[in-house]
């Protein structure tokens, strides 16, 4: 559950769509190390800019997400990984 709520928030930030996404797990191995990372260390790889990285770095909100999935959990539905077996 806990790389979950990493993915979530990454995937639910502005500008970044499924390209910067993927590129963005490729080079910092999970969405918890981009949730970690600095603006300057987003930044160095060329996969976003300076925006984008202050906006990362903002919006670190980790509660946000557990209320969404307990919401999501409580309507009885599923989230999995592009990795996850279950995954379609």
């Amino acid at each position: 559950m806990r790389e979950i709520k990493y993915w979530v928030w990454l995937a639910s930030l502005p500008g970044i769509g499924a390209k910067r996404f993927h590129h963005l797990i490729h080079r910092f191995e999970t969405a918890e190390n981009v949730f970690r990372c600095t603006a300057a260390e987003l930044k160095s790889h060329g996969i976003i800019g300076d925006e984008l990285a202050k906006l990362i770095v903002s919006n670190r909100n980790i509660e946000k997400i557990d209320k969404y999935l307990k919401k999501v959990k409580d309507n009885g539905i599923n989230v999995y990984l592009s990795k996850d077996e279950e995954y379609p």
